[in-house]
């Protein structure tokens, strides 16, 4: 049984949330408004929202945060960031740049939800599907990885490199289920594990999805420049690499390769 006080402010939550939220599945008949709309109506809000301010006294023992925030003045001059938030901008001043890491985080938060809805459709997400196109067998010992070729009894077995058409096939599946990227994984060290026909066909593997339209991601361990210019030139749109951890705790993850020496 909830408490009376409980009841009334779960009753004035909901009553709060009728009259703020959009009622995304409230209503079958309910119409969502466009991008601009949303953009426009969030702009606007961010305008309206107030600011606090944490100011710095000094004293006696020197300089300390004030624990009581003070409201900023109507008539404090607007950043120029937050007058064109969501403009892409080349020319950010170490002020601003200040400024806005001196924002608190959920204003920051909050200005970066309306910019997305500048740019984007608030109610969607990108799908994305993954694919182990070479399972098992790696000669790294990551603590956490079932296919290091260091454990036994992980129940991953050790495979090749799969052919192009397969790989093609699964992408084509992907792509008319609602996929709009397509990201391929290999278990290994790096390309240079491998023979000049074996990364061809990786890179053909690229060229081909990408023909379909979509997005292609792949991690394939560490790439030297040429390989990373090779798979560009394929088409690939982004490059997966795990940096696992710290440099002051790689080597309690892995010891088969320095931190240094683990980027692309």
């Amino acid at each position: 049984m909830i408490p009376v006080v409980g009841r009334r402010l779960l009753q004035q939550f909901a009553a709060a949330e009728a009259t703020t939220l959009l009622p995304v599945t409230a209503s079958r008949a309910y119409t969502s408004p466009s991008v601009q709309q949303q953009a426009e109506a969030a702009t606007q809000a961010a305008a309206a929202a107030p600011r606090i301010v944490f100011q710095q006294q000094q004293g006696e023992e020197g300089v300390s945060s004030s624990s009581s925030p003070t409201p900023a003045s109507s008539s404090n001059r607007r950043p120029r960031w937050l007058e064109q938030l969501g403009v892409i901008r080349t020319d950010w001043t170490r002020e601003e740049i200040a400024e806005v890491y001196h924002t608190p985080i959920l204003d920051l938060v909050y200005n970066a939800a309306a910019v997305h809805r500048m740019y984007n459709d608030p109610q969607m997400v990108q799908r994305c599907t993954l694919l182990s196109i070479k399972t098992g067998g790696c000669p790294e010992n990551c603590n956490y990885c079932s296919q290091s070729s260091h454990w036994d009894n992980t129940g991953v077995k050790a495979e090749k490199l799969l052919d192009l058409e397969p790989v093609y096939q699964a992408a084509l599946r992907a792509h008319e289920a609602g996929s709009t990227r397509f990201c391929m994984g290999a278990a290994w060290r790096g390309p240079s594990q491998i023979g000049p026909r074996q990364w061809q066909r990786v890179l053909d593997m690229v060229s081909k999805i990408r023909g379909l339209g979509m997005e292609v991601c792949t991690t394939l361990g560490m790439v030297t420049p040429e390989q990373a210019s090779q798979l560009r030139e394929a088409g690939l749109t982004a490059y997966n690499h795990n940096l696992d951890t710290s440099p002051e705790y790689y080597g309690k993850v892995t010891t088969t390769r320095k931190y240094e020496v683990s980027g692309c």
